[in-house]
């Protein structure tokens, strides 16, 4: 019998830096090109083996839009990580991640996070460079005292999806193991 482990992941971003998309092609395998806006939160459920451990992620996708700033923090409660994604495209959601971490560490704490940069299939409207958003997320490890891993993603076709939710349960399983 393997040892059960379940776990609470947040996907917070701006509005439409495509954390739905990213959590309905990890979960389900499929892209919608006209995905509609989330309006409070939406929640999936994936089971993983890693280790020795049946991971159970419980992945809730909590609405960026302002308006719906107040209904989300209770969405917080009892999460044991984060992704916080943001839109290569989009100069303003790269500029938010702060906003993100403190809303995230003021309603869940100091929980394990990564950044992920959405929507690399756009390569000619890039205007966040890769090394822009490692060298941020390298200065975030710093300061946090722990690695907040970046990853580059397209939900659009796939790429480093699945990775990125991988490296965040296994950060997530380790920290609260106390591996």
């Amino acid at each position: 019998m393997r040892n059960k482990f379940v776990a609470k992941i947040v996907l917070l971003g701006d509005g439409a830096v495509g954390k739905t998309s990213l959590k309905r092609r990890f979960v389900y395998k499929t892209f919608d090109p006209i995905e509609q806006m989330t309006i409070g939160a939406d929640f999936a459920r994936v089971t993983l083996e890693l280790n020795d451990f049946q991971v159970i992620l419980q992945i809730w996708d909590i609405a960026g839009q302002a308006r719906y700033k107040e209904i989300a923090t209770s969405y917080y409660r009892g999460a044991k990580g984060a992704m916080i994604a943001f839109d290569v495209t989009r100069e303003s959601t790269f500029q938010s991640i702060p906003k993100w971490i403190s809303m995230l560490v003021q309603n869940a704490g100091k929980i394990p996070f990564m950044l992920v940069g959405n929507k690399i299939d756009l390569v000619n409207e890039r205007v966040v460079s890769k090394e822009r958003a490692e060298k941020y997320a390298e200065s975030l490890s710093e300061w946090l005292g722990w690695n907040v891993p970046y990853m580059e993603t397209s939900a659009k076709t796939g790429e480093n999806v699945e990775e990125s939710f991988l490296i965040l349960a296994n950060n997530v399983l380790d920290i609260s193991l106390g591996v």
